[in-house]
């Protein structure tokens, strides 16, 4: 009974060591624009926040990517330290589609990256 039991919590150890965290998490926040449907041609300001869990990373911020699919960027702001970890940057964006509009953002590195993902209901 005693190795059941050592062998179900070494199991349930190594899988959730097995679950990556990512290194940076990205939020989005809809700041100029909002609304609940989107329609074609809408412009929208979004804010990005990246937030570093691992301090000393290697990449620099110019290595995140933004994938846009149903919308473009517009303009962009550099990005702006907003306190230890914690940067932020605008987007300006505009919705080309008539279906759906995601903004995905990735950043790779040694550390697992991160990734993050703006998605907007367009009619």
């Amino acid at each position: 009974m005693k190795n059941i039991r050592k062998s179900i919590i070494a199991l349930a150890v190594l899988f959730f060591a097995s679950v990556s965290a990512y290194s940076c998490e990205f939020d989005f926040e809809i700041i100029s624009g909002k609304k609940d449907v989107y329609s074609k041609n809408d412009e929208v300001t979004a804010k990005v926040t990246l937030t570093q869990n691992h301090r000393n990373c290697s990449e620099g911020l110019g290595n995140v990517k933004f994938d846009p699919n149903g919308m473009e960027i517009k303009q962009a702001t550099k990005w702006v330290e907003k306190s230890s970890g914690v940067f932020e940057r605008k987007l300006k964006l505009k919705i080309t589609s008539s279906d759906k509009a995601t903004l995905n953002a990735v950043r790779t590195c040694s550390k697992d990256g991160g990734k993050g993902t703006l998605t907007l209901k367009v009619k």
